[in-house]
C-alpha cells in the first residue's frame, strides 16, 4: 500500500524559495536605511556639538568684553575721575588726530593699568577698549567728537583665540546733582548767585525766593511748592522755577564714615589730638591749655568745642569729635588743603580759604548744622560742604562746590547753631553768597547708563 507522498528533509518548496529571495534585499535595504539614519544622527549630533563649542567661545568672548568694560568704567571712576570726557575722547594729549585718540594710555597710568590699542589679555582672550562721543550728541558745530553732554561711549570688544568675538558697547555718564539740594524747605534770596555747568538749585520741600535779585544758571526746582520773589539767569533772562518735581536723593553721609584716611589729625573728646600716619597713631598731644596744629579745645554749654583760627594751620585730614568753630586759614596764594569731618556742627566765618584735600572731594562734613557767616570776599571753600542737620550761608560766602542739607535733627552733643523761627525751614542761603558747581563731584560717580552687547563682533 503506498502512503503519502512526502518531501524529503532540507528541500524547499517553490514558494519557500520565491520567499527567501524577497527577505535578503530587504534585509539589506533595512540595514542601509538604519545607516543612513544613524549618520544622520551623528551629522546632528556634531553639528550640535560645534554650535555648542562655537557659542560657548562666544559667550567667552562675551566675558572678556565685559572685563574691558569694568576696567575702562574703573579707570574713568577712579585714577582718571578728574579727566573730563571731553579728553578722554581726544586722547591723553587732548589734541584729535594723534595715536592716543580714544585709548585708555598715558595719563601717568602704569603698564597694568593702561589699555593699550594691541589690547589686553584676560580669560584666555584679549579684550579692546575705545572711548567716541555717544552718538545723540553731535558736540558742537566745529568738532562732533566735542563732549557736551557728560556722557561718552565706550567700545569693548572681546576676542577669543579661535576668531570668536563679542562686542558691549556700554554709555558711560552721571546725574549730577545741583549745586545747592535740601532735603526740607529752603529760602533762596538777596543778591545770593548760583553759577556753573550744573549750577541749580533744588529743595525736597517748598522753594521760598526772597526778593528779585537772585540769580540761578541752571534749573531751579522744588518737590513742594514755590512762592515769593523773582530769579533770574546768568543772562539776565527769567529763570521760572518749577515746582511739584520729582525729589533728589540727597545721600546719608556721617563724619565717622567719612574719616577714613590712613593719614589724619584724630581731635578726640577729651582734648588730645592723636596724629595717625598710615593709620597708626604717632603722636599725641594736649590741646586743651593751647593751640595744636592749629586747634584749640574747650567745653562750651555742655558740648566739646574745637577752635581753629589764622594762625598755626596745618594742611590735613580732621576728624573732629565735637563742633568746629573755624575763623582762619590758608590765603588766596596758598589755600588751607583740609577736610573737615565733624560729629557736631561747623560753623565758617573771617576769612578762611580752604579746598579739598579728601580724595573724596569733601570739604567739610558735619553730622549737625553748617553755618556761614561774615562779609568778606576773601573767603573762598572748595568741595563739597554737607550738613547732616539744617545749612544756612550769608555775607559773601564763595563757595565752588556743593551744598547740600540733609535736614536731620541735631545729634547729640551738636550746637544747634542755625536756627529757623518756623520749625520747618533746611536752609537759608541769602546776602550776597556765591556758589559755583561745574558737575562731578563725589556723589556723581560715573556710571553705566546703559549698555548693549553684540556676539560675533
Amino acid at each position: 500500500m503506498v502512503g503519502p507522498t512526502t518531501q524529503p528533509d532540507g528541500q524547499l518548496t517553490r514558494r519557500v524559495l520565491g520567499r527567501a529571495g524577497i527577505a535578503l534585499p530587504a534585509a539589506i535595504t533595512a540595514l542601509a536605511a538604519l545607516s543612513v539614519l544613524i549618520a544622520g544622527v551623528w551629522v546632528i549630533v556634531d553639528l550640535n556639538a560645534k554650535t555648542s563649542l562655537n557659542r560657548r567661545s562666544a559667550m567667552h568672548a562675551l566675558l572678556v568684553a565685559e572685563a574691558g568694560a569694568s576696567h575702562a568704567l574703573g579707570l574713568t571712576r577712579g585714577k582718571l575721575r578728574k579727566i573730563s570726557f571731553d579728553t578722554l575722547i581726544k586722547g591723553s594729549d587732548g589734541v584729535l588726530g594723534t595715536t592716543d585718540d580714544h585709548l585708555l594710555i598715558s595719563y601717568d597710568l602704569t603698564t597694568d593699568e593702561a589699555i593699550p590699542a594691541e589690547g589686553r589679555a584676560f580669560g584666555g582672550g584679549t579684550y579692546f577698549v575705545t572711548l567716541v562721543n555717544d552718538p545723540p550728541d553731535p558736540g558742537d558745530a566745529l568738532s562732533p567728537q566735542t563732549d557736551t553732554n557728560n556722557r561718552l561711549l565706550a567700545r569693548c570688544r572681546g576676542v577669543m583665540p579661535d576668531g570668536a568675538s563679542a562686542e558691549i558697547q556700554a554709555v558711560i555718564g552721571y546725574f549730577p546733582y545741583p549745586a545747592l539740594a535740601t532735603e526740607g524747605k529752603l529760602k533762596f534770596g538777596g543778591s545770593a548767585k548760583v553759577d556753573g555747568a550744573c549750577g541749580g538749585i533744588h529743595a525736597n520741600g517748598d522753594l521760598s525766593v526772597q526778593g528779585s535779585a537772585t540769580t540761578v544758571c541752571g534749573s531751579v526746582t522744588a518737590s513742594g511748592g514755590v512762592s515769593g520773589g523773582t530769579i533770574q539767569n546768568c543772562d539776565g533772562s527769567s529763570n521760572t522755577p518749577l515746582s511739584n518735581q520729582p525729589p533728589a536723593d540727597i545721600p546719608e553721609l556721617s563724619a565717622t564714615g567719612m574719616c577714613t584716611a590712613l593719614n589724619r589729625f584724630d581731635l578726640r573728646a577729651d582734648g588730645f589730638i592723636d596724629s595717625v600716619v598710615a593709620g597708626v597713631v604717632v603722636k599725641t598731644v594736649d590741646a586743651t591749655g593751647s593751640a595744636q596744629w592749629g586747634w584749640k579745645h574747650s567745653i562750651s554749654g555742655g558740648n566739646v568745642k574745637w577752635d581753629k583760627g589764622s594762625s598755626g594751620t596745618t594742611d590735613g585730614v580732621f576728624c573732629v569729635n565735637g563742633n568746629a568753630y573755624i575763623t582762619g586759614g590758608g590765603t588766596s596764594s596758598d589755600p588751607w588743603d583740609t577736610s573737615i569731618f565733624a560729629t557736631g556742627s561747623v560753623r565758617l566765618s573771617g576769612n578762611p580759604v580752604m579746598q579739598a584735600l579728601d580724595p573724596s572731594g569733601a570739604l567739610v562734613v558735619a553730622d549737625g548744622d553748617v553755618l556761614w557767616t561774615g562779609t568778606s570776599s576773601g573767603n573762598s571753600y572748595n568741595g563739597l560742604i554737607y550738613a547732616g542737620a539744617q545749612c544756612a550761608a550769608s555775607g559773601g560766602v564763595t563757595i565752588t562746590g556743593q551744598l547740600l542739607c540733609k535736614d536731620h535733627p541735631n545729634p547729640a552733643g551738636s550746637d544747634d547753631i542755625v536756627k529757623f523761627g518756623d520749625g520747618e525751614l533746611t536752609a537759608d542761603v541769602s546776602g550776597n553768597p556765591t556758589i559755583t558747581f561745574g558737575c562731578g563731584g563725589m556723589l556723581s560717580k560715573r556710571k553705566f547708563l546703559s549698555w548693549w552687547q553684540k556676539l560675533g563682533s
